[in-house]
């Protein structure tokens, strides 16, 4: 062999050494985020090819970093515009959490206390109850939520004001007593954020910029009615009876400020979130521990929400998060407290697909199944019956059947198993829990903690 050819055979032996060396580092780096992106895909893919969404934005996070973060399908169905990353959705009620993190910024700065009643701050007939701002955080003030009434479209016909929002709700009965129970309540986040107007003499959306957004470098987020964004909002779909998707009409934001009104990009909510949870830039220790601690009722049981935040669990592990809903638009953020693992999904269409869903099997990459579920030794017998409750003001009936030695739910038409997890409490698919006492069953979900009585 002459010596151009060793030389040649030389360099292709290193070329070969470093590129075998590249690629078993690449193969050591890369099946994490490759097997993310293969679970993820072959869970969206499918309901974009079938029309069942539009289209959606996921973000993953973890240790406090960014793992993951794409985009599938469509911003606009009838130009076949491809979704992208930095796509502006309305978040609707993921909002909330938000505005409780301002609140308990102005607590700590000694502006305010949560057991401060509402009438120092803002000028509402409470009819002579005293309702807090705890309880306007937590669901358990017991106002009428004004988006489940006729007040929506009243403000439509003589203007929107807050002023005459206020007036409208006053009018309204109150569902509960304060305290006594939770049911989930766009009202009082609407009246929380004109509490922080009135302590701090800026608007909701100056306050957030200044003391979240800007902090934390989220440069597409804000109120979905500033000028800076509405224009930029993604097209959004509902998903008509027929199964075919329509494009929404986007609502009246400012009716939402405080309880819905922000629209934000994927990215942006996953910074918060890092913040939020892995670091004081936002809260002291102690404000974020209230914040994610379940919040007690009058009766002494506990509800599934915080303040601003839903404390749930999902296979076993806790789970902080907060979804939301709002025409043309689903959002989901959920924090798993014992893997560090955020996860948001963003979905530009309001039908069969909850992106809850889509983020809990995302999850199952990162977390292991934990069983909750213990043997149950009493008698079946005495939890069966029919048990009533209002809801929103409204009567609902349930029923506990046990059929084959094991205990269901039935209610609407719907039937679902229930789970024994100890203390008198049973754990239904959807992250219910039921507790039994006497002649009471109690309701928990991040949405509501109602107790329903026994008929006899």
């Amino acid at each position: 062999m002459n010596q151009t050819k060793q030389i040649i055979l030389f360099f292709f032996i290193i070329s070969f050494i470093i590129n075998s060396c590249k690629d078993k580092k690449s193969s050591i780096q890369k099946p994490n985020e490759s097997a993310i992106e293969i679970q993820v895909d072959s869970k969206v893919k499918p309901f974009i090819e079938d029309s069942l969404i539009a289209g959606a934005v996921i973000g993953v996070a973890q240790n406090g970093k960014i793992k993951f973060l794409k985009s599938y399908g469509f911003s606009d169905l009838e130009k076949k515009t491809t979704l992208e990353t930095n796509a502006i959705f309305p978040i609707a009620s993921v909002t909330k959490t938000f505005t409780a993190i301002a609140i308990m910024q102005l607590g700590e700065k000694g502006f305010i206390n949560l057991d401060d009643n509402i009438n120092k701050f803002i000028d509402f007939d409470t009819k002579n109850k005293t309702i807090t701002i705890r309880q306007l955080l937590n669901h358990t003030s017991g106002i009428k939520d004004y988006t489940e009434s006729d007040i929506p479209s009243k403000l439509q016909e003589e203007g929107y004001s807050s002023d005459n929002l206020l007036r409208l709700l006053e009018e309204k009965k109150d569902d509960f007593e304060p305290g006594n129970s939770m049911d989930y309540n766009n009202s009082g986040y609407y009246l929380l954020a004109l509490i922080i107007e009135k302590v701090t003499g800026s608007t909701y959306e100056e306050y957030l910029i200044g003391n979240i957004f800007q902090p934390l470098d989220m440069r597409n987020i804000s109120n979905c009615y500033s000028a800076s964004i509405y224009s930029k909002i993604v097209g959004g779909y509902n998903m008509n009876k027929n199964g075919y998707l329509n494009l929404a009409e986007l609502g009246d934001f400012k009716m939402a400020t405080g309880a819905g009104s922000i629209c934000s990009t994927v990215e942006d909510l996953l910074k918060w979130e890092i913040a939020f949870h892995n670091s004081n830039r936002l809260l002291e220790k102690k404000s974020y521990e209230i914040m994610t601690t379940a919040n007690k009722l009058v009766n002494g049981g506990f509800t599934h929400y915080g303040l601003g935040i839903e404390i749930n669990q999902y296979n076993g592990n806790k789970v902080f998060s907060h979804n939301g809903v709002i025409e043309g638009y689903l959002s989901d953020t959920r924090y798993f407290p014992e893997t560090d693992l955020t996860i948001v999904t963003l979905i530009n269409t309001l039908g069969q697909i909850k992106p809850s869903k889509i983020s809990n099997t995302i999850a199952n990459y990162f977390i292991d199944k934990i069983n909750l579920t213990k043997p149950f030794e009493g008698n079946l017998a005495n939890l069966e019956g029919s048990y009533t409750g209002l809801v929103m003001g409204n009567k609902l009936k349930m029923d506990i059947l046990v059929e084959d030695g094991k205990p269901f739910l039935e209610s609407r038409g719907n039937k679902t198993q229930l789970q024994y997890i100890g203390q008198n409490t049973w754990l239904a698919e959807d992250g219910y829990t039921y507790e039994f006492m006497e002649s009471k069953m109690q309701i928990n979900s991040p949405k509501l903690s109602i107790i329903f009585n026994k008929s006899e």
